[in-house]
């Protein structure tokens, strides 16, 4: 029983993944890049986020989950995840919004939880790590984009899930909005983060390669760019 308690109150870093297939993943890349080419680079996106947050994990003593969908992952998805996170713990999404699939997975455990997405490569440990420290004061965190949602989301030890699952405009100029208005309305304390972008077009992919070129690190996603510069270069 020990055990179990300890389980559920540990921290946890959870990234959302979705299993890349052509045509189905970062179709926005897609129209400018190619189906194919975008499919690519969904797969370096997700070994760079996944590189980041094991390490926050392992240096947060938290546990990494991988929460994929479909449910039922490919056989080389499910391998080529469990070569690069085999201590995680892969949980499947299940149906529904964004926000019911958010509540269900981190309403698993009560300790202090982290959610991400694939989408962007570059984000760094210590911004895992710092997200951690800040939910010792704040019953949520959140990293804000400039597109009016978040890359990040993170809630403090105790702290219910289930505030995420309903009236939140999810992939829209008002999901952040609408995220810090249910959290006000739950009685929750919020601190925001210094924004970092996700990469879902071709000047997001180009804002990328600046940051890079300024010391950012994400080595798979810095290779395809290095490999295919021609080609998003050219691109108007």
């Amino acid at each position: 029983m020990a055990g179990k308690r300890e389980a559920l109150e540990r921290a946890v870093v959870a990234v959302f993944v979705k299993e890349p297939r052509e045509g189905r993943v970062k179709t926005r890349l897609g129209r400018s890049l190619g189906m194919e080419h975008a499919c690519a680079l969904a797969w370096a996106f997700l070994e760079d986020v996944l590189a980041v947050a094991r390490t926050a994990a392992e240096e947060a003593s938290a546990e990494l989950w991988v929460v994929h969908a479909p449910d039922r992952p490919s056989e080389r998805f499910r391998g080529w995840l469990e070569a690069r996170a085999p201590s995680a713990q892969l949980v499947p999404q299940g149906a529904g919004s964004l926000g019911e699939r958010l509540a269900r997975a981190l309403g698993g455990t009560w300790g202090p939880r982290l959610a991400l997405g694939g989408d962007a490569p570059d984000l760094a440990a210590a911004r895992l790590l710092e997200a951690f420290a800040a939910l010792a004061g704040r019953e949520v965190v959140l990293g804000p984009t400039s597109d009016g949602g978040y890359h990040l989301v993170g809630l403090g030890a105790g702290v219910p899930a289930s505030f995420l699952g309903g009236g939140i405009r999810w992939s829209s100029p008002r999901t952040l909005e609408d995220t810090l208005a249910a959290a006000r309305e739950a009685g929750l304390d919020t601190e925001l983060l210094a924004p970092h972008d996700d990469v879902d077009d071709l000047a997001g992919l180009r804002a990328l390669a600046s940051r890079l070129r300024a010391g950012a690190h994400a080595p798979a996603s810095a290779r395809w760019l290095a490999e295919h510069v021609s080609l998003w270069r050219s691109l108007p």
